[in-house]
């Protein structure tokens, strides 16, 4: 299980991670547990973000080497902050995950078209 902590300031934020990744079978167990090499991470910086990830090594490593962020105007606070990251960040992120071939299918209900096996925390 991943933890992942971030703690924002007037002028700074900060998101540290842990470093080891782990095998799951099917009944929910860890059966292999590892330490991510130097230079690998859960978190990275990206253009102005820094960004974290828990869940799915594929989602890391889209995150670090596939995903362009959008360029984020300055000084983005409260209600602009939600519009562009509901707007801008997250169509973006979606359709990265999609070109990469990491998006859940399309079910008949469409209800869960937006779900992913990973978990974010994004700082600008």
């Amino acid at each position: 299980m991943t933890t992942i902590i971030g703690i924002q300031g007037e002028t700074f934020a900060l998101l540290c991670a842990d470093s080891q990744i782990s095998d799951v079978d099917d009944s929910g167990y860890a059966t292999q547990v590892v330490t991510m090499r130097e230079g690998t991470g859960k978190v990275q910086t990206n253009g102005r973000y820094l960004i974290g990830a828990a869940g799915d090594v594929r989602a890391i490593n889209l995150l670090h080497h596939a995903f362009t962020p959008p360029a984020a105007p300055p000084n983005l606070k409260g209600k602009k902050l939600d519009h562009f990251f509901t707007i801008k960040f997250i169509p973006a992120l979606r359709e990265c995950f999609e070109t990469q071939g990491y998006a859940t299918p399309d079910n008949e209900s469409k209800q869960h078209m937006a779900e992913m096996d990973s978990s974010l925390l994004v700082a600008i």
